[in-house]
C-alpha cells in the first residue's frame, strides 16, 4: 500500500473531493423509507377487524340507518387518527434526539485540517483522529500515537482496542490496522484513509441486514385479527340462520327478514372496541414516556407485555460500560474496592498509578479513568507537575506494556504498567512496605498466583513497576525497560448497572428468560452472568456459532443462556432462532 507523503500532509484537493462525493454520494447509513402521512393514514385500515366495521358502516348507510353509520365511521376515525398521533410523535422525538447528535469530522484537504459534517466524508479522505472524537467512516490507519478505540458498539467489547499503523509493504491490512464507524477514540491520535462509508462500513453492511427483517405483527394484532374474521364468520352464520327461519318457518317476506338479517349482524358488531383497545394501548404508551422510553408503534407496547425471552448485550446495557478499581495487591495484601483511597494505597504504587496515565477524570481511556477516578483531580495534577514526563515508550500488542519517564531532583523516574506477566519478567526486586526486596522465580509464581484467581473472576489485572536512573537516561528503551522493582497490581472490572440485578429478577418473576449476548470475552460475560444469577453451562462463542445449523441452533437456544464473543450479524442470528 503506497501512498505519497505529500499526500499525508494536503489530502483531497476540492475537485477530487466533488468527485469522490458524486461516486460513493453521501455518508449515510441507510435507513428505511419514511411513510408518507396518507400511507401512515391507510395503513390504519389493515386490520381485519376494522374491515368489517367499514362494511358495517356501508350496510348501515345503505339502509338508511344514519346513526349507526356515523358511530361507526366516527370510530374507526378516531382509531386511525389516534394511531397515526402517536406515531408521527415518536418520529419527532426520535429525529430529535438525531438532531442533537450532529457529528462532525476532522478532515485534511487542500493541505488544510477542516472540521466537516460528516455525512460529507468521502472514500480517498485523510481523517484526522484525536481522544474524544467518534469515527465516522472505516478506514486505514496511516499513521498512530498511542491510538486506543472504543469498539464496544461493534463488538461489546469493554476494554479499549490498541490499534496500529498499516504497514506499507502489506497487501491486505488487519483489524488492527483498522477504524471502524460507530466507534470512538478513547486514547491517542491518528490519521486514516477512509476506505469506505455509509452502508459500505461495516456498520453500514449490519443496518441493511437489520433492514432485512420482515416486519411481523404483533401478537394483539394477530388476535384482533382473528377476532374479525371470527365474528365476521359468525355474524353471517347468524343472520343467515334468523334468514331462513323468519322465511321458511314463519312465512315472514324475503325484505322484511334480510333487512331484519343484516340488522342483526351490524347491530351484534362491537364498533367500540378498536377504540377501547388504541385508548389503552396510548394510555400504555404515556405510561413508557415517562419512563424514558419512546413507542413509535401503539401495538408495540402489548408486545412488550406477551415476551417470552428477553436478549440483552452486556457492555453497557447490563453493565455501566465504565472500568472501575476493584482491587489492589500490595505488599502482600489485598485492598478491596471499599477500603481503596489515596490514604491506604502504597505511595508509590498510587504514584504510579498517576504518572503512567494519559487520562483526566472525566476524558481519555476507561481502563486509566479507573486508576485515577477515586482521586481529587488537584492531587493527580500536582504529582504530575512535580514530576514532568520527559520519555514515553507507548503500548503496543507485542510488549503489552507503557512506560513513562519523569524527572526528579536530577534523576530520571521509569513506570512502567501493563500484563502482569510481561511486568513481572522486568523486575529482578519488589517493594514491600517500603523495603525493597530480590524478586526469586518462586515468589514471581505466588504473585502470578493471586492476579489469575482474580482474573478467572472476570477482572482486569494490570501490573506497575518502576526504577529510579541517576545520571543520564539510556538510549535504548530495553535498557531503561531492565530491572524494574515490582510495586503491585490492581484489578477492575466493568461493574453492573444498579437497577440491573433487580430487573432482571423481576423478568424471571414474569415467566421471562433473559439471554446475555455480547462481543466480550467469555470469562468476563460468565462472572457477570453469575452475579446476575444465569443459570450454569455452557458459554457459546461465534466460532461455535459458525459450525452450526440453523435447525442446530434453534435447539441451542434452548438451553444455553450465555453466548461470548459473538460478531453483530451472529446476534441478529441467534434472536431469529
Amino acid at each position: 500500500m503506497l501512498l505519497s507523503k505529500d499526500f499525508l500532509e494536503r489530502g483531497l484537493s476540492s475537485e477530487e473531493v466533488a468527485e469522490a462525493q458524486k461516486k460513493y454520494g453521501p455518508n449515510k447509513l441507510p435507513e428505511a423509507k419514511k411513510e408518507t402521512l396518507l400511507q401512515q393514514f391507510i395503513d390504519q385500515f389493515k386490520s381485519f377487524l376494522i374491515i368489517v366495521l367499514i362494511a358495517a358502516a356501508v350496510i348501515s348507510a345503505f339502509f338508511g340507518e344514519l346513526i349507526d353509520t356515523l358511530a361507526i365511521i366516527a370510530v374507526v376515525l378516531l382509531n386511525a387518527i389516534l394511531g397515526v398521533t402517536q406515531q408521527r410523535r415518536a418520529e419527532a422525538a426520535l429525529e430529535a434526539v438525531k438532531k442533537l447528535a450532529n457529528p462532525t469530522t476532522k478532515v485534511i484537504r487542500d493541505g488544510k485540517v477542516q472540521v466537516i459534517d460528516s455525512e460529507e466524508v468521502t472514500v480517498g479522505d485523510l481523517v484526522v483522529l484525536e481522544a474524544g472524537d467518534k469515527v465516522s467512516c472505516d478506514g486505514i490507519i496511516l499513521e498512530e500515537r498511542s491510538l486506543y478505540l472504543d469498539e464496544s458498539t461493534l463488538t461489546g467489547e469493554s476494554v479499549s482496542v490498541k490499534k496500529d499503523a498499516v504497514d506499507p509493504s502489506s497487501e491486505k491490512p488487519s483489524e488492527k490496522n483498522t477504524v471502524f464507524m460507530g466507534t470512538a477514540v478513547t486514547k491517542g491520535r491518528a490519521k486514516v484513509l477512509v476506505t469506505a462509508i455509509g452502508a459500505e462500513t461495516e456498520l453500514g453492511k449490519i443496518a441493511t441486514k437489520i433492514r432485512e427483517v420482515k416486519k411481523e405483527k404483533t401478537p394483539l394484532e394477530r388476535q384482533l385479527d382473528t377476532l374479525g374474521r371470527l365474528l365476521g364468520v359468525l355474524f353471517l352464520i347468524v343472520s343467515a340462520v334468523v334468514f331462513a327461519m323468519g322465511v321458511f318457518l314463519q312465512g315472514a317476506s324475503v325484505t322484511d327478514m334480510l333487512l331484519t338479517a343484516i340488522s342483526l349482524a351490524v347491530a351484534a358488531i362491537p364498533e367500540g372496541l378498536p377504540a377501547v383497545v388504541t385508548i389503552v394501548l396510548a394510555l400504555g404508551v404515556a405510561d413508557m414516556a415517562e419512563r424514558n422510553a419512546v413507542v413509535r408503534n401503539l401495538p408495540a407496547v402489548e408486545t412488550l407485555g406477551a415476551e417470552t425471552h428477553i436478549c440483552t448485550d452486556k457492555t453497557g446495557t447490563l453493565t455501566q460500560n465504565r472500568m472501575t478499581l476493584v482491587g489492589a495487591w500490595f505488599s502482600d495484601k489485598y485492598v478491596e474496592e471499599e477500603q481503596i483511597s489515596q490514604q491506604t494505597m502504597e505511595e508509590e504504587l498510587l504514584r504510579s498509578m498517576i504518572l503512567c496515565n494519559d487520562a483526566t477524570n472525566n476524558a481519555g481511556d476507561p481502563t486509566e479513568i479507573a486508576l485515577i477516578s477515586f482521586l481529587d483531580e488537584g492531587f493527580v495534577e500536582d504529582v504530575r507537575n512535580k514530576l514532568p514526563r520527559v520519555h514515553e515508550i507507548p503500548f503496543t500488542s507485542e510488549t503489552k506494556r507503557m512506560t513513562t519517564v519523569h524527572q526528579v531532583d536530577g534523576r530520571f523516574l521509569v513506570v512502567s504498567k501493563g500484563a502482569i506477566e510481561v511486568i513481572l519478567s522486568l523486575c529482578n526486586s519488589e517493594l514491600v512496605d517500603g523495603e525493597t526486596k530480590p524478586l526469586p522465580k518462586e515468589r514471581k509464581r505466588l504473585i502470578l498466583q493471586q492476579s489469575e484467581k482474580l482474573a478467572s473472576q472476570g477482572l482486569r489485572i494490570l501490573g506497575f513497576a518502576q526504577k529510579v536512573i541517576e545520571g543520564s537516561l539510556p538510549k535504548e528503551d530495553t535498557e531503561i525497560e531492565k530491572d524494574l522493582t515490582f510495586l503491585g497490581f490492581v484489578a477492575m472490572k466493568d461493574p453492573l448497572r444498579p437497577e440491573v440485578k433487580d430487573a432482571v429478577d423481576k423478568c424471571r418473576e414474569a415467566g421471562i428468560r433473559p439471554i446475555m449476548i455480547t462481543g466480550d470475552h467469555p470469562v468476563t460475560a460468565y462472572a457477570i452472568a453469575r452475579e446476575l444469577d444465569f443459570p450454569e453451562g455452557k458459554v457459546i462463542t461465534s466460532a461455535e456459532l459458525a459450525t452450526m445449523t440453523d435447525e442446530e441452533l434453534q435447539q441451542t437456544v434452548q438451553d444455553i443462556s450465555i453466548f461470548a464473543r459473538i460478531n453483530p450479524l451472529d446476534k441478529l442470528r441467534i434472536v431469529e432462532a
